[in-house]
Formats: structure tokens, sequence, C-alpha cells
């Protein structure tokens, strides 16, 4: 089919489908056509008629529309569903942001709620807003405020429910806290990884700027207000790009961070927030050249000059971090040879010593470095003492009938560091707490603990390195506790902090890692003692000072800690926000969420959903969570069977015990037989109670008295877990067959008050062991089983 004239060609596509003009067009002629452009320019003007006309008819028929826009502003106090609207935390041009506080008695719970002008709505359309929720709901990223859900109220207005971030604006934050450029490039990266989770998933924010970046008390910087300009001010004018990531022609909200192509109206792309977080690079104030040179990268009027991916940018601030040559200048040798050298200071300092050395030897004079020497000599005596040790491995085991073991090479390591290393005592100690730290790898405890003694009788640690003597009293803590030793345990977390006091306010990032570790460990030796307050703050205090320095894993790990706590405390509400935080940060470590460490982790949230009496919701987890491990480690892996018998744990509490019994046996079953004797024993104390709740209270009976025998022959009669085991069997003997066992609750509480005195579970025997005794009722008593 052929057309004369533009004009022609557009009445074709009118009459055709209004709607996909531009995307029929190419149908017909191709852009090299003489009046291609013609007929573009004839398809704008149409639509932008449109639009006009449009509104026009709005005004004329929605005025009363308009004028109850008004009454977004004045929502204090209304309830939204579960949440009551506590104050207004801002408002835009879209709309406005209030904060919402959960009131059902359910949970304590804060969010924000984000209303949409009624004339807004009716302009985008019925739909826009779940549109948008959709862009949010595909974005689940520790460093992305997460969507709850979304609804309309009975005057129309709609709105979304959304994660509320208690913190401050990044710019704002860098200056208040001071932070040092390391650390804001830090912040700045989190930043990155959340924009380039975005554009994996098809989204372009396109409103990046320091007041939709809050950074919360953590040291964790959240990106705001996703999707709203995606779906708003969409040119069909623009023809389509291949990218597919945006809709067309977004305007952003702020123009002092939006790209020239977003201030211009035209198709955006993922070019245009690497505009904007260069632009936001620049508001945080580093004062460095190169960090100068990559925000300009970013800012360049044209797109194709700028970095072709945020991991591109990533990669250039990664760059500079470790001394390694900018992508623009990977091509210069003196910028590479200047950054190697930046990079290998102590390999420089060899090469110093050795023109020394030899300027010494022929001019006489002499090396003024004592502490380098010092420290050469060191690594000079380290690796002739290591390698006297391999040759002499090697000759002991050839001569030796028989292996010649690591237990044995490792005691003659020791043996020997304590002589041949004397004069170098720097040496000596490196050596020594290697072996140390080797032993406790190795659960032999008694004898690092040996070693770490002899360390600390000829080692002053006041007088030398400050980070290096932390770390070596947080393993003697570690050491002490494992042997059961809690009161040396607490001697050496006390040296720790005599030592941390030497550091001064503003310690190095060594010593900073030291302190961070230390309060992992304390905190979990804390936890341990029942001193929860302690141990809240040691975390809060460590995640809020070191925040920069503290690996993912490490960090996982004080989260998960700290939800556990709360967990104990009967706070769900911060059990499950610190619980899922600790899962987000290993999902961001391994990349997945099927990790072994983090199905682990996932099923620890589900059991405080369990806890917190959210069934429904640990249903559903369980039942994702199976399905995820089936994938990852195959049928019958123990911690399936384990979330088999937490299935079965939330069927019984839902009454369903029937549901329950026909899962929870095979599941014991497999965890004993797989020789998991832990979660054997809690698996089969869960079946005695599914059976007790079927009405096979014999059957109960002996599954319990199972799983005390094998409490008591894995662990011993004065275990913890043989403790429990009893513990529990009373509780169902009173609860389900009327008896109170004096005998065995007094065996229960006589243990309970050795070493598990400061235990929670103590806490209850003793309050049961003091109302059973003092009860003037006459009890039936039992002499046990």
């Amino acid at each position: 089919m052929n057309f004369d004239t533009s004009l022609a060609l557009f009445q074709h596509l009118l009459e055709v489908d209004e709607q996909h003009m531009l995307e029929n067009l190419s149908t017909f002629i191709d852009e090299n056509h003489d009046f291609y452009h013609d007929v573009i320019a004839l398809i704008c003007a149409h639509h932008e008629n449109m639009k006009q006309t449009k509104f026009k008819v709005l005004i004329g028929k929605q005025a009363d529309q308009l004028v109850e826009d008004s009454f977004i502003h004045e929502l204090v106090g209304q309830q939204v569903g579960v949440y009551k609207l506590v104050k207004k935390l801002g408002q835009g041009g879209m709309g406005a942001v209030y904060l919402g506080e959960r009131n059902d008695g359910q949970l304590e719970q804060k969010v924000a709620i984000k209303f949409v002008y009624p004339s807004i709505s009716l302009l985008a359309g019925k739909n826009f807003l779940q549109s948008e929720a959709q862009y949010l709901a595909n974005l689940e990223h520790v460093y992305i405020a997460r969507l709850y859900t979304l609804g309309a109220l009975e005057q129309e207005l709609q709105y979304m429910v959304m994660e509320y971030v208690d913190g401050v604006a990044i710019d704002q934050y860098c200056i208040t806290e001071k932070l040092d450029a390391k650390t804001r490039l830090t912040l700045f990266l989190k930043v990155c990884r959340a924009v380039q989770f975005a554009h994996k998933n098809m989204v372009i924010h396109a409103d990046i700027k320091p007041s939709n970046i809050l950074v919360d008390q953590h040291q964790e910087p959240k990106l705001m207000d996703f999707g709203i300009a995606n779906s708003f001010h969409e040119s069909q004018c623009i023809e389509e790009n291949n990218s597919n990531l945006a809709k067309g022609n977004i305007v952003a909200a702020s123009r002092e961070f939006a790209s020239p192509e977003q201030i211009e109206g035209k198709k955006l792309t993922t070019a245009s927030d690497i505009f904007s977080l260069g632009m936001l690079l620049k508001r945080l104030g580093i004062n460095n050249e190169e960090v100068t040179r990559i925000s300009n990268r970013c800012c360049r009027q044209n797109i194709e000059e700028r970095y072709d991916s945020v991991e591109l940018l990533m990669l250039d601030i990664q760059n500079h971090q470790a001394n390694y040559p900018l992508q623009e200048d990977s091509n210069s040798t003196w910028i590479k040879v200047k950054k190697s050298l930046q990079r290998n200071v102590v390999f420089v300092g060899i090469a110093v010593l050795f023109i020394g050395v030899v300027a010494a030897f022929s001019t006489n004079v002499y090396f003024k470095s004592q502490k380098l020497e010092t420290s050469l000599a060191k690594q000079k005596a380290v690796a002739e003492f290591m390698i006297s040790i391999f040759q002499y491995a090697n000759v002991t085991r050839k001569s030796k009938i028989g292996k010649y073991t690591v237990e044995e090479m490792l005691t003659d390591i020791s043996h020997r560091a304590k002589t041949e290393l004397e004069q170098y005592p720097e040496a000596r100690l490196a050596v020594l707490y290697e072996m140390a730290k080797s032993y406790q790898a190795g659960k032999n405890f008694q004898r690092s603990k040996v070693i770490l003694d002899d360390i600390e009788s000829i080692y002053d640690f006041d007088q030398g390195n400050i980070d290096l003597g932390i770390n070596f009293y947080v393993t003697k803590a570690y050491v002490a506790d494992k042997l059961g030793e809690p009161q040396q345990a607490q001697l050496a977390y006390e040296r720790v902090d005599e030592l941390a006091l030497k550091l001064g306010n503003y310690p190095s990032e060594p010593e900073q890692r030291a302190l961070a570790a230390a309060a992992v460990s304390k905190s979990y030796f804390l936890y341990k003692q029942g001193k929860h307050d302690l141990v809240k703050l040691t975390i809060l205090q460590a995640l809020n000072q070191y925040q920069h320095v503290i690996s993912l894993t490490k960090k996982s790990s004080m989260h998960n800690t700290l939800g556990v706590v709360f967990a104990r405390e009967n706070d769900f509400a911060n059990a499950l926000i610190h619980l899922e935080k600790s899962i987000a940060l290993l999902a961001e470590k391994y990349g997945s969420n099927r990790h072994a460490s983090v199905l682990q982790k996932r099923l620890n949230l589900i059991e405080t959903y369990i806890l917190a009496k959210e069934y429904k919701r640990a249903e559903t987890g369980l039942d994702t969570l199976i399905q995820d491990i089936k994938v990852e480690y195959g049928v019958n892996s123990p911690i399936e069977n384990e979330s088999w018998v937490s299935l079965a744990r939330v069927y019984r509490l839902q009454g369903n015990c029937s549901k329950a019994a026909t899962i929870v046996a095979s599941a014991t079953n497999v965890l004993l037989e797989q020789n998991d004797k832990t979660d054997g024993i809690l698996a089969l104390m869960e079946q005695a109670k599914i059976e007790a709740c079927t009405k096979q209270v014999a059957l109960s009976k002996q599954i319990f008295s199972r799983a005390i025998n094998i409490a008591q022959q894995q662990f011993g009669k004065d275990s913890y877990k043989h403790l429990v085991a009893q513990y529990r069997f009373y509780n169902f003997q009173k609860e389900h067959l009327g008896v109170i066992n004096k005998n065995l609750l007094a065996d229960v509480h006589a243990l309970s008050m050795g070493k598990y005195a400061k235990r929670k579970l103590t806490q209850n025997i003793i309050k049961e062991y003091q109302v059973v005794i003092n009860s003037d009722k006459n009890l039936q008593i039992q002499s046990g089983f």
C-alpha cells in the first residue's frame, strides 16, 4: 500500500489503530523515507491534542473531585486497615505520605502510607497505582524500601502501605555523622546496588536524589519512591528504545539531579539514573580527584560517554578504593605503575630496604627505620622457621611407622616455636597464636587453652599490637566458654574492654575490625548468660560504630542474635525485623536465598512466626522453604525434615492434629537415622505432643521416654538437652495425665540450679517448683519413669 503524502499515511494509521500509530508506522515506511519525520510530527501533535482535550473534559466534569484533593492533607487520626494515621511525613506533586501505626493488638509496627490525589487517579486511570505497586513488589532488596499492600478508602483515595524508614537523607547523614570519604563511598555503593537491582528488573527510578535515600540507625541506606515517575508523563511521540526499561518521557521530580534528556522530556534509559547517581556522588562531598572524575563521567551531557551500566560505575568506585586504575586509565603505563606501588606498600618497603643495604655496604650509610627492620626480621624468622618445620615434617613422615598426623605436627611446631623463635617475640607470638587457633578449629579446646596461657605469660599486649591483643582475648574467651569456664571467659572479655579503652576515639580500621569481632563474640556469650539487655546494647553499639568494616556475614549474625533475643522477650515485631534483615544480608552475600546458611535462617524466621502465633504466615513460609530445599539439596535432607517437623507443629497449634500426625513420624525417624540427634530429640518431643493431641496418650508417653533416653545417652545426664526433655515430660504428665511428678520436678530443679541457672527455662522451672512445693493441695506423687 502506497501513500502520496504524510497526511494520507497519518489518516490511515488513525483509522487502523489510534492507540498504536507509532508502532504501526514501521510496517509502512522506515526512518529513511522522505516524509517519515513529518508523520511522526503529526502523530505527536495528535496525541498532545488528545491529552489537552482529555484534561479539559476532566476539569469540566470533575471539578468537585479536584477540590477533594485537599482532603488528602487532613487524614491524621484516620484508620486505614489495621493502621492508624499518626502524622503526615511529607507531601508532593503526587500526594502525601503518612506514618501509620498498627493498632489491632497483634503486633507493634510502623509503616509509611502513601496517598495519591484523586485528580491524579482520574487522569491516570484507576489501575495506575496497581502498576506502581507491581514495580515495587518485584524489587525485594535490602536497600530498597518494601511494599506491603495497597488499597483505597471510601473516598476513593488510593494508597500504598510501605516500609517505614526512620532515617535521615543521605547527604545530611554524611554531614551530621562526620563520615570519612571511605564510609561515604561505602554508602554510595550500597545505593548503587539498589539501583543496579532495579535495572536488572526492568525498572528505572527516575528520581534519584538525597531526600529519596534515607539512612537508618544501622548506617544502612534505603532507596525510596520507586516507579512513580515511570508510569506518568509517558510519551507516545518517541520511538521505542530497545532497552525496554523505560515506558517513556519521564519528567524528574527534581531538576537539580535530573539528566538533560529527563529535563527535555525525552525517552529515558538507565543512563538517566547513572547521571543522577553522579550528581548524588557530587553532593556527598568527597574531596578526591578520582572520585570527581568518576562523578563527572556519570554526568556527561552525551549519554554515550557515561558509564554503560551501574555495574561499571561501581567497578570504578571499587578500583579507586583498592588502588587500581580507573577504566579510562587502563592503558596508561604510568598510572598502572603508580597504582601498583600504592597497593604494594610492603613490596616497596622491601625494595627500599634492599637499596638501603647496598648503599650502607658501599657508603657506610645505615638504615634508620628500626621498626621496618624489626618487622622484616620477624617475617624472615617466621619464613625460615616454617620452612624448617615442613622439612622436618617430610623427614619425620618418611621415618615414622604409620602416619605423621596433623595433631603431632602442630604439637612439634608449638614446642619448637618457644625455643627457636625466642629472640623474635613477635614471630613467636604469630606462630603460637596460629597454633592455638588451629586447635580451636579442631575443637581441641584444652590444647588451645594451654598455648593461649603460654602466650599470655610471655607477651604484654598492653605494650604491643592492640588489635591483635583484642583478637587474642576474644579467642581466649571463646575457648574458656567452650570448656565450661564462664568466669574465665568473663575475665578475658574484661581484658578486651581494657585494651579497647587504649585505642582512643579514632581507632584504625584493623582495630575497628577487632572491636566488631569482639562484639559478635561477646554478644553470643552474654546471650548464653541470659543478659539480653547487654546483648542488644553490645550489638547495636557495634553496628552503629563499625558498620562499614563489618562483613555481611557478621552483620547477618548480629541481626540474627538480636532477632532471637527479641523473640525470647516476646517482642516479635522487632524480632521479625532483625531476622528478616539477617536473611537479606546473607542473601546479598551469597547471591541467593537458597544458600545453606540462608535456608537455615529462613527456618529460624518461621519458628519466630510460630512463636508470634502467625500460623498462616508460618505455613506459607514452610511450604515455600521445603520446595527451595528440595531444589537445592534433593529430598530427605536434614533441614527438609526439620521443616516438616515445624510444619507438623503449625498444624498441631491450629488444632489439626491428625494432619500433623501424618507427617511428623516419618520426618522424626529420618532425622534419627541420619544421626541428627539434637534435632531428632526435638522432633520426638513434638511427635509426643501431637500423639497426645490425637488422644494417643500412652504412645505419647513412650515417645517422650525415648527422647529423654537419647538425650541422656548422647549428651549426658547433666546436659541441657536432657534437662529440656525431662521438663517437657513433666509438663506433659501435668497437662495430659493430671499428674504432678514432684520427684521429676525436684531432679530438674536441682540440675537447672547449676550451670544453667541463668537460662530462661530455669526461671520457669524455679517458679513451677516454688508453686508445687508451697502448695497445700493433695497432689498425686509419681516416682518417675
